[in-house]
């Protein structure tokens, strides 16, 4: 019994230890775990912050080189900005060169477009001498500046030119038949210019060669009368057949010289020609002129028979005496 006591004694103390020694080593392993988990979470930080710093660093040398092309473009800019300044300073310096050399310029161009216009067919008159008038006048004008006055010329030469692409209608008047009447007036670029009264009973065309209006046939009053339609908007678009006044004329000289040839071949079926005519007409005429010359002489003859044989004498006389002296000159030799 007393051998069981002492061993429980003994056994009590050993495992009271055994706690107290794991109690401890727990509480150690703890606060190592702890202690761990702190350095990992300075650790951690540590990397955030340098990945922060290197990120920033990045970022400050891409906008540095962002800075550095930025300071190289302003500087191509103030490069450019001095030539330009260069070349205004020498445009300033020229400008009165300029202007003494465009001014002649524009007054030629005026006077180019005022002969143009006269020479032109005869459409909206007094429009287009007003927009020449008043060019000129605008000429003369110190308020108006050079450019100004440059571009109105080249805005009149604009609508000169659009007068050759378009089709318009405009009423005006016209003497016909001795009156003073109002009449339609169709244009048709360039190429054709037809006026016709109000109640399309008469109609004529303006001929380029002949530089007057003549009567147009009354076949193409319904054309006209359509084309006036469609340039007003009141009809579509479709084809009109009139009267060209360049290919009228053309016609016309075509139809001459066809009559001239046939009247040249007429008188070449007759046998002669006019030069022929006339040629032997002068042959016919010194012929006559030498039949009465041997005529005369004849008669001369007839007349006087002795002076006849009498010069016939003289002249034999005088062969001999001619040849008289080469003899001698040969018997000298």
């Amino acid at each position: 019994m007393l051998k069981l006591l002492f061993c429980l004694f003994l056994l009590f103390p050993v495992s009271s230890y055994a706690e107290e020694t794991a109690d401890s080593v727990i509480k150690a392993q703890a606060g190592n775990d702890r202690e761990a988990a702190r350095s990992q979470e300075r650790i951690s930080r540590i990397v955030d912050q340098k990945q922060n710093i290197v990120e920033k660093y990045r970022e400050t040398l891409k906008e540095i080189d962002e800075a550095r092309e930025h300071i190289e473009q302003y500087r191509k800019l103030i490069e450019d900005q001095k030539k330009e300044k260069v070349s205004i300073r020498n445009q300033i310096y020229e400008i009165e060169d300029t202007d003494k050399k465009i001014i002649p310029l524009m007054l030629e161009m005026l006077k180019s477009l005022e002969n143009f216009v006269q020479l032109d067919i005869p459409f909206l008159k007094e429009e287009r001498a007003k927009r020449i008038q008043d060019l000129k006048s605008m000429m003369d004008r110190s308020d108006v500046t050079t450019s100004e006055k440059y571009r109105r010329i080249l805005e009149a030469y604009t609508i000169e030119n659009a007068y050759g692409r378009s089709v318009e209608v405009y009423r005006d008047l016209q003497e016909v038949d001795g009156k003073e009447l109002t009449v339609d007036v169709l244009r048709i670029g360039r190429i054709s210019l037809i006026y016709q009264t109000l109640d399309g009973e008469k109609g004529a065309y303006w001929s380029k060669n002949q530089k007057q209006w003549i009567e147009l046939p009354s076949r193409y009053d319904k054309a006209v009368a359509s084309g006036i339609k469609v340039a007003r908007e009141h009809a579509a678009p479709n084809f009109v057949i009139t009267m060209v006044a360049g290919a009228v004329d053309r016609a016309f000289s075509l139809m001459e010289k066809a009559v001239l040839e046939e009247t040249s071949d007429s008188e070449n079926a007759n046998g002669e020609t006019k030069t022929e005519k006339k040629n032997n007409e002068e042959i016919k005429i010194e012929e006559e002129k030498n039949e009465e010359v041997r005529t005369e002489e004849e008669g001369s003859k007839e007349e006087n028979p002795d002076n006849t044989e009498k010069s016939n004498e003289d002249t034999t006389t005088e062969s001999v005496e001619a040849d008289e002296p080469s003899k001698t000159a040969g018997e000298d030799q």
